[in-house]
């Protein structure tokens, strides 16, 4: 309930999914914005991840808006992200998660 009132997931036909989910099915985020991450190194306010299983990206701690125990070594999870370029390193911006 709390989480309902909070808007971190939606309930739909008896089934409860989270906001990342809900968005996918409703189809306002593209397919493309869907990444798989793997988190290889955690470091003091970033983390390195392995997107896709071809690129390796800074994860800064702001551009992560997920629950903070998917951020440790080996974890896998599926997000909708932003990919960009800042001052000459490839950054992820992971904006909602789908599947952890």
């Amino acid at each position: 309930k709390r989480l309902q009132d909070e808007n971190q997931i939606k309930e739909k036909d008896g089934k409860l999914f989270s906001r990342g989910a809900s968005r996918l099915r409703s189809g306002t985020s593209s397919q493309k914005d869907v990444h798989e991450f793997v988190v290889e190194k955690v470091l003091s306010g970033k983390a390195i991840v392995r997107v896709d299983e071809n690129w390796r990206a800074i994860l800064p701690a702001g551009d992560y808006e997920g629950p903070r125990h998917l951020i440790k070594k080996g974890k896998r999870f599926k997000g909708i992200a932003e990919l960009y370029h800042e001052d000459g390193s490839f950054h992820v911006w992971i904006k909602e998660i789908i599947e952890g």
